[in-house]
């Protein structure tokens, strides 16, 4: 949605169609910027703790450092985050390995991301 297209907001509708057609590409336009900001943060050399959950799921623990603080990176509860090995993990496992997860919780500054279960392909974890 480009920004000379959309409809100024009123005070008042003439109708939910109305309400719905000028509103909606603001919503679009403000999630597609979240969404380019959160896929520009990137993080490396961060240490992550691994837990196993009750219920028998990975459970990825990390902070940001000084660059992207958890708090101010808009990283909310629920969002997808994708953890990568670097080229260490080709040393060590003879393939790259990421693995894709949901953020469980933010406490002090850490991040708990519950991964995925993948049945043992590349998310796996190592």
């Amino acid at each position: 949605v480009d920004e000379t297209e959309l409809q100024p907001t009123l005070l008042q509708y003439e109708d939910g169609y109305h309400y719905q057609n000028v509103l909606a590409p603001l919503v679009k336009m403000e999630a597609d910027y979240d969404r380019q900001v959160k896929e520009s943060l990137c993080e490396e050399s961060i240490s992550v703790r691994w837990e196993k959950s009750l219920a028998g799921k990975n459970i990825a623990t990390f902070s940001f450092g000084g660059r992207h603080a958890a708090e101010s990176s808009r990283i909310m509860v629920g969002d997808e985050l994708r953890l990568k090995l670097g080229e260490g993990a080709r040393y060590l496992h003879g393939k790259a390995w990421e693995g894709v997860g949901y953020v469980k919780d933010l406490i002090d500054g850490e991040v708990e991301l519950e991964m995925r279960q993948t049945g043992g392909g590349s998310g796996a974890v190592p």
